[in-house]
């Protein structure tokens, strides 16, 4: 092989290399649309989950406001129904901030910006997930009695015995 024709395979081998480089920044450019399309879509399918869930919440802690104002003569239903109006009303505001925050969020600012807002909106959403367990052996039984109580206008807790009520609040703290 002459020196001449080994010039012209590594300027053949440069051009076909730069062609390559050229087609796989568009490869690039290309996959980059299709994640940036993928993500917002995914971010507008949350959003849809979490307006459902703070219309929820507001019927929620409506429906629960509206028990309370009628059961104002009666303490037990009080009680029983305002832990439940403060885990609603503590749901639509953690719901609210986080629809407000995925609003503004850009996902085109840089990575450590955008996953450090996600993450902060996680631990949100996990503390009230924590919580909401914790209570919810505590909860359960009060929760049943004031559907009843609100829909049916039936007392159960005429019909229970004390000791499951008792029983419940050992368990439940």
């Amino acid at each position: 092989m002459s020196g001449m024709d080994l010039d012209a395979l590594r300027g053949s081998w440069n051009n076909s290399q730069r062609q390559l480089d050229n087609h796989l920044d568009l490869d690039l450019q290309t996959l980059r649309a299709a994640l940036r399309k993928r993500t917002s879509t995914a971010f507008r399918r949350h959003q849809g989950w979490l307006l459902s869930s703070l219309i929820g919440a507001t019927i929620m802690s409506a429906a629960l406001t509206v028990f309370i104002i009628s059961h104002l003569n009666d303490a037990i239903y009080l009680l029983l129904a305002a832990p439940l109006l403060m885990l609603a009303l503590a749901e639509w505001i953690i719901d609210y901030r986080q629809w407000r925050a995925l609003n503004k969020l850009d996902l085109s600012a840089p990575v450590l910006q955008v996953q450090s807002v996600l993450d902060t909106l996680r631990g949100r959403v996990l503390r009230l997930a924590k919580w909401g367990t914790l209570l919810a052996v505590l909860l359960w039984l009060p929760m049943v009695l004031v559907f009843f109580k609100g829909l049916f206008n039936v007392d159960l807790l005429d019909y229970l015995h004390p000791s499951v009520i008792y029983v419940n609040l050992l368990v439940g703290v």
